[in-house]
C-alpha cells in the first residue's frame, strides 16, 4: 500500500512539474514575442501611398492560454484576442514596400479570434475572426522568421496546456452534434452544433438555430460565447428539451450571442442569452458523475460557483 502511494505522489509531482515547466516555456516566448512586437512603437506603418501613420503602442501579451495582441494608432485602438493553440498558418501580409512595419497574417480555426476595434468615439466593435495580425519591425531582416518559430513554438505549448484540462476531453468524448429542441413563450428552438471550443476558461459554441414563432421561421448560424466564471448552473433538463439534455444558465448578464456575417465572413455582436444547450444528451452513472465534475472543477479553477441541478 505504501508503494502505490509513493507511485501516486511521484506521479503527481511529475505532472505538476510539467505543468509549471509547460507555464514557464510559455511565459518566455510570449515574453519574447512583446519584446519583438513593442520595437515599432514610434515608427511609420505604410499601407499604401496614401494611408500612412505612426505607431503609438504595440504589444503582445499572455494569460491563461489566451494570446492578446494590442496595436494603437491615433484614436484608433485594436485588440486581438486567441489561443495559439488554433494557429493553422501563418504568411507575410504585403504592405507598401518603403513601410518599416511588417505585418504577420495569423490564420486560426474557424472564427475563433476576437477582433475589438475601439475607435474611442464610443464605436467599439467587436466580432471574431478566423484572421489576426501581428505587426513587427520589417527593417530587421531577421525578425519575420524568428516571430513565426516563436509563435509556431507557443503553439505546441498552449496546445500541451489546454490538453491537460479535464473539460476539454469530457466535451469531446460526450458532446453530439444532434439536434437539440426546446421551446419558450409560444416559440420554438432547435439548436444544431457546427463545432466546439474551449481555451482561456471559456466555451466557445457554433451552431445554428431555427427560431419558430407564429409569424415566420429564421435560421442563422451563431457563436456563444461561455466564460465558465459566469455560469451559475449545469441544469438537466427533462421537462421540456429533447432529447433529455445538459443547459447552462447564466447569471443576469447572460451569455454574449454573436451571428454569422457573411459580407465580413465574421460572427458580430447579436445579443445575449441566458440559457444554453451544453450539446450533451442525458448521461447515466459514471458519465453523469464525470461530465459534470468536470464543469465544476473548471467553473471553480475559473472563479465561478457552478451548481448541477435537475430542471424543476
Amino acid at each position: 500500500m505504501r508503494n502505490k502511494n509513493l507511485s501516486g505522489f511521484l506521479i503527481g509531482m511529475f505532472l505538476l512539474v510539467c505543468t509549471q515547466a509547460i507555464a514557464q516555456s510559455q511565459e518566455q516566448c510570449a515574453a519574447a514575442i512583446g519584446n519583438k512586437t513593442r520595437e515599432i512603437i514610434g515608427q511609420i506603418k505604410v499601407k499604401s501611398s496614401d494611408n500612412r501613420f505612426i505607431v503609438d503602442d504595440a504589444n503582445f501579451t499572455m494569460v491563461n492560454n489566451q494570446a492578446t495582441i494590442l496595436f494603437k494608432s491615433g484614436k484608433d485602438e485594436f485588440y486581438y484576442n486567441f489561443s495559439p493553440a488554433d494557429i493553422v498558418e501563418m504568411k507575410d501580409g504585403k504592405l507598401d514596400a518603403t513601410s518599416p512595419v511588417g505585418v504577420i497574417v495569423i490564420k486560426l480555426k474557424d472564427y475563433i479570434g476576437q477582433s475589438v476595434n475601439d475607435y474611442r468615439k464610443g464605436d467599439t466593435k467587436v466580432s471574431y475572426t478566423n484572421y489576426v495580425y501581428l505587426n513587427y519591425l520589417k527593417k530587421d531582416p531577421k525578425n519575420y522568421t524568428q516571430l513565426q518559430k516563436l509563435l509556431w513554438r507557443l503553439k505546441e505549448l498552449t496546445e500541451a496546456s489546454e490538453n491537460e484540462n479535464g473539460l476539454k476531453q469530457v466535451i469531446k468524448n460526450y458532446m453530439t452534434y444532434s439536434d437539440f429542441w426546446t421551446s419558450a413563450k409560444n416559440e420554438s428552438y432547435t439548436y444544431s452544433l457546427l463545432d466546439a471550443y474551449y481555451s482561456g476558461n471559456s466555451l466557445k459554441y457554433f451552431y445554428k438555430l431555427e427560431r419558430v414563432t407564429l409569424s415566420s421561421t429564421k435560421t442563422d448560424k451563431y457563436m456563444v460565447v461561455v466564460p465558465l466564471a459566469n455560469v451559475e448552473a449545469l441544469v438537466l433538463n427533462k421537462k421540456n428539451a429533447r432529447p433529455a439534455s445538459y443547459w447552462l444558465e447564466s447569471g443576469k448578464n447572460g451569455f454574449e450571442v454573436f451571428v454569422y456575417n457573411s459580407k465580413d465572413e465574421s460572427y458580430v455582436s447579436y445579443n445575449s442569452q441566458t440559457k444554453m444547450p451544453a450539446f450533451t444528451e442525458m448521461l447515466s452513472g459514471s458519465g453523469h458523475a464525470e461530465f459534470t465534475r468536470a464543469f465544476e472543477d473548471a467553473a471553480r479553477s475559473a472563479g465561478g460557483k457552478l451548481k448541477v441541478r435537475v430542471a424543476d
